[in-house]
């Protein structure tokens, strides 16, 4: 029957087959040469079906990776042309070195003692302001001296 045919006989159950007549010699010769086809194949076809699509979908994922390391590479060269200032551990060192305390930043409240511990205070214990005294003696309040009599010059003033 193939030999029959004077035109190449389509590919088995194409449109092109099903349109022509039952007993057309190329629809004979392509349902031969499916026959044949099966025959030779039969045993192994599951296992190249396998590789078939195995080889397809690694094809696929090589394209898939091009594709993405295409466009990483030009999102990191578009990156690269912008400003963005300061990186982040320029600001955030920034942003420390302005949270830490300046000298004459509140305190808080604290305990009464610990405030009066913290204020400078006369050698001889009396609350005036001669503490002034003890740093630098030309300081002296209203000629307030509170040093013990007998300790040199001066002494409280009567």
């Amino acid at each position: 029957m193939q030999c029959r045919a004077t035109t190449p006989a389509p590919l088995y159950g194409s449109a092109e087959w099903c349109a022509l007549r039952d007993n057309d010699p190329r629809k004979v010769a392509s349902c031969v040469t499916a026959a044949e086809c099966w025959a030779q194949a039969g045993d192994s076809l599951v296992d190249d079906l396998r590789a078939e699509v195995e080889a397809a979908r690694k094809a696929h994922k090589v394209t898939e990776d091009a594709d993405y390391q295409a466009r990483a590479k030009a999102h990191r060269d578009e990156s690269r042309n912008l400003s963005f200032g300061k990186s982040f551990a320029e600001r955030r060192a920034e942003q420390l070195a302005a949270a830490l305390p300046r000298p004459d930043d509140y305190q808080g409240k604290r305990d009464p003692v610990e405030r009066a511990r913290s204020i400078p205070q006369c050698p001889t214990g009396c609350r005036s302001e001669c503490w002034r005294l003890a740093a630098d003696p030309a300081a002296a309040v209203d000629g307030v001296d509170c040093r013990p009599p007998g300790s040199g010059e001066g002494g409280r003033p009567a």
